[in-house]
C-alpha cells in the first residue's frame, strides 16, 4: 500500500494527464472560432 503523500502526487499527475489530455484534444478544438481563447489555451 502507498504512503498518503505518494498517493496524492500519483493522483495529481493523473488529474494534470487528464486536464492536459482535455486541452489538447477537445479544447482547442473548441475555441477554433475565438482567436483570444485559442491563444489561451496554447499558451496554458
Amino acid at each position: 500500500m502507498l504512503d498518503n503523500n505518494t498517493y496524492n502526487l500519483m493522483a495529481q499527475m493523473v488529474k494534470e494527464n487528464k486536464s492536459l489530455w482535455k486541452i489538447k484534444n477537445s479544447y482547442k478544438d473548441d475555441a477554433r472560432n475565438c482567436k483570444e481563447c485559442l491563444k489561451f489555451w496554447e499558451e496554458l
